[in-house]
């Protein structure tokens, strides 16, 4: 898999969550309507409902690591 590395602000990464949460939600909502529509398979949605979750717990980390601790750490 090509790798890329970029630098986001607390705020960039705060859209970024945002949007795969309701990403997540609509996904979350295509799995609960029957039947699935012809464009998009149960499986298709499930896998896209993980990648997107994985990705949004990622850059939660991620700006936990980088913006939280380190402004805990400093009010120490």
């Amino acid at each position: 898999m090509d790798k890329i590395s970029i630098s986001l602000t607390k705020k960039e990464l705060d859209i970024l969550n945002r949007a795969l949460t309701g990403y997540e939600k609509e996904l979350n909502e295509v799995l609960e309507v029957e039947p699935i529509s012809s464009l998009l398979t149960k499986e298709d949605a499930e896998r896209r409902l993980q990648e997107a979750f994985d990705l949004n717990e990622r850059l939660r980390n991620e700006k936990w690591e980088k913006f939280c601790w380190k402004r805990r750490r400093e009010s120490e």
